[in-house]
């Protein structure tokens, strides 16, 4: 009997220490169920979150800055086109004619006006400019599609350098450029004003992810930016990431996204690791350490997945979209590479510039896709034309420049030749009809005089255009 109810007490000690023992287990379990997930939230979730949200910030902000250059960028390019207009030789002579006694005023408005529209009238995008001879209105050109506008800013005061400035107008964006005329000698006898529709530029760089406008420069002044960079700063309005700079005292270049188009992975990522890790607890806890890391190995991967979208944003500011060769900016780069191995080696390849004759009228005449047909036409043929024995790039409108690297400058007459020749088998048809375009090339090369590359890509210009005079369909050659 004893023994029976020794045995009994132990069957009951042995039970509720069992008992004891589950219940601590299920304890423990639950625990780890609800502060498992808390404190993964906290200790891992949270501080990897704010890291990956800093990073896609700061990449957003280097997208901003590749924006703002490529935006930049065009501004150089209207520029030097404008600059184009003011270094014309013939006028620049008759108006030197005229300050020496030689000429008279209305002859030098009737010699001027048919050479400064023919000139001026092939720009893309060109609303209107103006000529003066000293501060004397000399002659204009008005863009038969555009309204003339007046002339926000006064002449500078130092007036031997170019001057832009942005009028942004109900969501039109106008380029205006003051820009010196200069004698033989140096000395500034008048200058241009020319105006640009500058809308299609800001609308190039918008995409569906982002977009890029201009704004008031007191359009923040009341907030803290999140960061700030030098004169660029990233600010948090409403439910939007906007990333800032000054371009004058009254404009800021902006470029803003969502705040949820810019975080989507972070929120699908707060899903994915709340659903999956109650999941996981529910089936066996110790799994909870598996996605932990796991979902720490995705954020790191979404931040490199981000960064080779930065990358490729690099990348594609160097191509030109319609052409899919280098831009202006890649050539520039290129160009540079070859101006130093010629301080090296001594190499000169030839540089070539060229343009479509009568663009502007295909354009007017059969559209501007047709122009875009001519335009990747052109840059097809010459591609294979040239191989691996050249580099081409699109450096603005209809112009493209070629480097006949491994070439002579002897040698360039016969790349022209056969340029010219491979462009003139295109035909291009239109409608009913058929365009049969050509082109005029100027040729230059590195001197040791040069400054830069810039000083070889204007004499070929100057070539070009001298080309161009002479009936085009042909090329000149500096030497």
């Amino acid at each position: 009997m004893q023994r029976q109810q020794n045995a009994d007490l132990l069957a009951t000690k042995s039970a509720r220490t069992t008992r004891a023992f589950v219940n601590r287990v299920i304890i423990v379990l639950l625990i780890l169920f609800t502060s498992g997930p808390i404190a993964g939230y906290f200790l891992i979730y949270q501080p990897l979150r704010e890291a990956v949200e800093t990073n896609l910030i700061s990449n957003f902000a280097q997208l901003g800055v590749v924006k703002h250059n490529s935006f930049r960028e065009a501004i150089r390019q209207y520029l030097n086109r404008s600059q184009l207009v003011s270094d014309r030789a013939m006028i620049r002579r008759a108006m030197e004619s005229y300050i020496d006694g030689q000429m008279g005023f209305e002859e030098l408005q009737v010699y001027s006006a048919e050479r400064y529209e023919d000139f001026v009238s092939s720009f893309n995008q060109l609303i209107f400019t103006n000529r003066y001879i000293g501060d004397e209105f000399l002659l204009s050109f008005t863009n038969d599609d555009a309204k003339p506008s007046h002339v926000p800013f006064g002449l500078p005061t130092v007036r031997d350098k170019q001057r832009a400035m942005l009028d942004y107008d109900d969501g039109a964006v106008t380029l205006y450029i003051y820009s010196p005329v200069r004698s033989s000698l140096g000395k500034v006898i008048g200058y241009d004003i020319l105006a640009f529709d500058f809308s299609e530029n800001l609308m190039v760089l918008s995409d569906e992810s982002s977009w890029v406008d201009l704004l008031p420069a007191q359009a923040f002044d009341r907030q803290e930016p999140l960061i700030i960079d030098g004169d660029a700063n990233v600010y948090l309005e409403g439910d939007q990431y906007v990333w800032t700079y000054p371009l004058s005292d009254k404009l800021i270049f902006a470029i803003g996204t969502e705040a949820k188009t810019l975080l989507q992975s972070l929120n699908k990522l707060r899903t994915h690791i709340i659903v999956n890790t109650l999941i996981v607890y529910a089936a066996l806890i110790f799994i909870i350490v598996f996605y932990i890391v796991r979902y720490a190995r995705q954020e790191l991967l979404l931040r490199d997945i981000d960064q080779g979208v930065f990358t490729k944003a690099i990348s594609d500011a160097k191509i030109d979209y319609l052409t899919a060769i280098g831009n202006r900016r890649c050539a520039e780069e290129v160009l540079n590479d070859f101006y130093a191995r010629f301080g090296i080696s001594g190499e000169q390849p030839p540089v070539i510039l060229f343009d479509i004759d009568g663009f502007k009228a295909i354009n007017d005449s059969f559209g501007h896709a047709t122009g875009d047909d001519v335009l990747i036409s052109i840059t097809q043929a010459v591609l294979l034309l040239i191989g691996d024995e050249g580099h081409l790039f699109r450096w603005g409108g209809d112009e493209f420049l070629l480097i006949a690297s491994g070439k002579s400058i002897v040698e360039s007459e016969t790349v022209a030749r056969q340029v010219l020749t491979t462009v003139g088998r295109l035909t291009i048809k239109a409608e009913d009809n058929e365009i049969k375009p050509t082109i005029s090339m100027g040729i230059s090369t590195f001197a040791s005089e040069d400054l830069s590359y810039l000083d070889a890509v204007a004499r070929a210009d100057r070539m070009m255009y001298q080309a161009k005079t002479s009936l085009g369909n042909g090329y000149e050659l500096a030497l």
